[in-house]
Formats: structure tokens, sequence, C-alpha cells
């Protein structure tokens, strides 16, 4: 077990090392061949080991067969086989997205392999300091794809992200200090039972806010989600799906990693609110946006807002439903930017009033598109109604069950607005441009066949290892559809005659992007927040 983790981690580091030396067609057809590898690790080493072994459950381990006081632990459970089987289904389908433009860029290949490689040891780490250079890593990697075009917009737009994602970063080293002051040492699986002593302690109230801040700017709380609209826009199709469905999730990992913070009802309290604040404000800027790439952003943040909610609330089916609302969100947010890069990369338009017909101009692509949205809006018998189902269950305070009602509703307006798109007659863009896109297309396939594949997954893993999740969910299947039925034609009213209006009155809501100053002012108000919160 420990070689097949070691492996995990560091081959698509070695490979991408060859990609970059070599320069070579035939070596960089190997990348296949290496996803091929790792997704078998996962599917009969790690996988079977985690998931059948009732009296493991976890695999730990310490680098070198140090102590863990002084070694960097590695840690394999239930949270990290559901974030490595993310990225492992996020790299099959960049892989296939790039390959037709990008199989003779040698550079674009090694940049991505260690960017696996850094994803793979982030997921499996159990140390805060290594998990701060992970991210740091990826960050860095990231805002290189990012500015890969090498344009004016690329280039600010990456160097806005690696400047603010990196005094996040500078917020959560101040954190794990006060940990390491506190604690002697980062290995989580110390620190976190000390922070059950918490107690308001100024040190640790000091580093629990830093902590929270640091991983909410990577993890786009809204007021500290300024990099996200900027990187997506900017950035190519494939990063936006990588930004969106993996890179924004790192922050949470950390904190779901540290169970004691969850543990503590101050943090859970903030999360809950803090979820319900980004999820209503980032489905209200997505109604007035008109590039669509940026209402796919602002939805990242109103998403990920419901996902925070979910753990906030801290019953189990809440939390379940959490869980499985994340790997919903990468899934179907990661199809849908793929589907919405291949419509700008034919046409040059990003503006949604400019792009109609597609189901006339391309069924196939139409199909998968028109999958994503029904996905993210939560129809019935997809993946989302599961995740929502179980996130709105039990006892929950009546703002919270208003502010997820008006969550679902600011989702329902933005797509049906970018639902537009995919019917009536071809907009002349549309028919002055044949799509070619041909193998580009696979990548897209490859992911809406895993969006098609969620629901049934997590029905039997409920029925395996928690049938009453099960039972919840068919319960209320029949209610669920009959309140969203009425939420869909309610929205389709507001749509037309309340938010078409405003969107005439208001058309820049959500549209200026901030400087780096105000970015780090916003945060730094949010971390006089959250310090006063936990002191």
């Amino acid at each position: 077990m420990t070689y097949l983790i070691y492996g995990f981690i560091f081959l698509p580091l070695i490979y991408g090392v060859l990609i970059y030396l070599l320069d070579r067609p035939t070596v960089n057809r190997g990348v296949f061949g290496l996803q091929l590898i790792l997704s078998l690790i996962v599917a009969f080493g790690i996988g079977p080991k985690i998931l059948l072994d009732s009296e493991l459950g976890a695999f730990s381990l310490v680098t070198g067969g140090w102590s863990k006081l002084v070694g960097i632990g590695i840690r394999v459970d239930g949270l990290s086989l559901l974030f490595i089987t993310m990225t492992l289904c996020s790299f099959w389908a960049i892989w296939l997205y790039v390959w037709p433009d990008r199989k003779n860029d040698h550079k674009f290949l090694f940049f991505l392999c260690v960017m696996e490689t850094a994803l793979n040891g982030l997921f499996t780490t159990n140390d805060l300091f290594a998990a701060f250079v992970l991210i740091e890593l990826v960050t860095i990697i990231a805002s290189i794809l990012i500015t890969y075009k090498k344009d004016a917009h690329s280039v600010r737009a990456g160097l806005f992200y690696l400047l603010y994602n990196s005094w996040a970063m500078i917020l959560y080293l101040f954190g794990i200090v006060c940990f390491y002051w506190y604690a002697g040492n980062l290995n989580i699986d110390l620190v976190a039972p000390l922070l059950s002593n918490y107690d308001h302690e100024p040190v640790l109230a000091f580093g629990l806010a830093a902590i929270v801040v640091g991983l909410g700017i990577k993890s786009a709380f809204f007021m500290l989600h300024l990099w996200l609209p900027q990187a997506h826009s900017a950035a190519p199709a494939s990063i936006s799906a990588l930004l969106s469905g993996l890179i924004v999730k790192m922050g949470l990992f950390v904190l779901l990693r540290i169970d004691g913070l969850l543990e503590l009802p101050a943090v859970s309290d903030l999360l809950l609110y803090m979820g319900l604040f980004s999820g209503l404000l980032g489905a209200l800027f997505a109604i007035f946006q008109s590039d669509m790439k940026r209402i796919l952003a602002f939805h990242t943040v109103s998403q990920l807002g419901l996902i925070f909610v979910g753990f906030g609330l801290y019953s189990q089916k809440n939390m379940m439903g959490a869980y499985a609302h994340l790997f919903n969100h990468f899934a179907f947010k990661s199809l849908l930017f793929l589907a919405v890069g291949l419509i700008i990369m034919e046409t040059g338009e990003r503006r949604v009033k400019y792009i109609q017909g597609l189901w006339q101009w391309h069924k196939p692509l139409a199909i998968c598109l028109g999958i994503g949205i029904v996905s993210i809006m939560g129809f019935p018998f997809t993946s989302a109604s599961f995740s929502k189902v179980l996130i709105k269950s039990g006892e929950i305070p009546l703002l919270v069950e208003v502010g997820l009602y008006s969550i679902n509703f600011g989702t329902l307006i933005s797509f049906i607005k970018l639902s537009k798109t995919i019917f009536g007659k071809p907009s002349e863009i549309l028919t002055r441009q044949k799509p070619t896109h041909g193998r580009v297309l696979w990548g897209v396939y490859f992911i809406t066949g895993v969006v098609l594949l969620c629901l049934p997954v997590e029905l039997w893993l409920s029925m395996k290892y928690a049938p009453a999740l099960q039972t919840y969910f068919i319960s209320k299947l029949a209610s669920y559809s009959v309140t969203f039925g009425i939420m869909l034609f309610v929205s389709v009213g507001l749509y037309h005659w309340a938010v078409l209006p405003l969107v005439k009155k208001f058309p820049h809501l959500g549209h200026k992007d901030v400087s780096f100053g105000h970015a780090v002012a916003c945060s730094l108000i949010f971390f006089w927040f959250a310090l006063s919160y936990f002191a």
C-alpha cells in the first residue's frame, strides 16, 4: 500500500519531467497510459483498501520512517478518496479535451503533469506545512496556465490570481505558525485534538481567523472571491474547469482535514452563515452577467456556498449531502466550462445574447450542455437533486431554509438564461461558423458520462454504507419534484417580468474587476470580523 501511494503521487511528476526533457510526440502520448496506471492504482489498490476494509478505513504513514512529531504525514481515507477520484476524472477529461491542440506542446503537458502531482500530494497529505507548500505549487502553476495565451487580459488575470492567492497563503502560514506555537507540531492527527481545548485563547483565535480567511480566499467565500471571475474569464476552458472543479476546493479540503476545526461550534456556525451569504450573492451577481464564463464563475461561488451550508449545519444527512454536492459540483461545473469553452473556441463570442440555436448547429454539444444545465439546476433524478435533498434535511433554521430556496431560485433564473443558447433558430454567428472541434469533444463526452453516473453511484454507496440516506431521498423525491416544478414555473416568470428589466437597468452589476489593493482590503475586513468572532 505504501508503494502504491508513493507511485500515485510521484508518477505524474516523473513522467512530466520526461515529457519536458525529451519533447517527442511519442512520449507525449504516454499521458493516457499514465492516467490509466493511476486509475488502476485507485480502482484496485487504494480504493478497495478504504471502501472494503472495515477495520482499516484509513491508511496513514510518515515519510522516511520518522515520528509524527517531525516527519511529513500521509493519510488516505474516505475524504482523500473522494478528492483523488475527482482529480482522476478531471484529468482524464482535460487530457482528452486539450490533446488535439496541445499534443505537441511539451511545456503545457509538463505543467499539467506537475499540477496533477501537487493535487495528488495535497489530497493525501496529513501535514499542515506540506499542505501550504503544495497549495502554493498549484497556485503558481495555475497562474502560469491562466496566462498561457499571453494576451493582456490573461496576463493581468493570472498575475492578480497569483498575488491574491499568495496573500491568502501568507495568512494561512501565520495561522499554522500559531498552531505550531500552541501544539509544537503540524501533524493534523496531533494538532486537531488539541483544538478541543480552544476556549478562546488569543493565539488560537488569531490562528483560526488567519487559516479560515486564507482558506476562504482559496475557497471563494463571497467578498474573498474577487480573483475568481477574472481568472475564469481569462483562462483557457480546460484550466477554468480545473479551477472550478478542483482548485477552488483545495481550501475546503484542508478545512475538512482538520477535523477539530469543524467540531468547534464557532467554526461550523461561521461556515453556515458565510456559506449562505456566498450562495445568495454569488447567484445574484450571476444573474446580471452577460459573459457565459462569468455566469459560471459566479455560480462556483454560489454552489460552494451551498456546500458550506451543508457542512455548517453539521448533522449526518446535511454533511453527507455536502460531500455528495462537492463531487456533483465538480462534475457538472467541469462539463459546463468545457462545453462553453468549445462554443467560445468555435465562434469567438462569449456573450449569451449572441449565441442561440445550438441544437440545430451541433446536437451532441447541445445535449451535453443541456445535461450540465439541468444537473446544476437540480432537476429531479439528477445527482444534484440527491445532494440538495440531503442538505435541506432535518430541522434547519427558518432563515437558512429561506436562504436555500433563494439560492435555488437564483440558480434556476441564471440557467434559464443560459439554456436559451440551445433553442431557437441559429444566430448569425453560428450560421457563419460550421463546428470543427471534432476530437476535442471527447473530453466533453467523458465528463458528461461522469455527470450521468453520479446519481447511480451515490445511491449505490448510500445503500451500502448508509441506507437511511437512500430511504430518506426516495421518501422526499415526490415532494421535491413538485416543489421544483413550482419553483421552475415561478423562475420563468421572474426571469421574463422582473430580471430582464433589472438587467437592462443595471447592466454592469458585478462586471467590474477590482484591484489587488481592494481585494486585500476586503480580506483584512473579513479577517477582523473572523478574529472578533473567534476571540
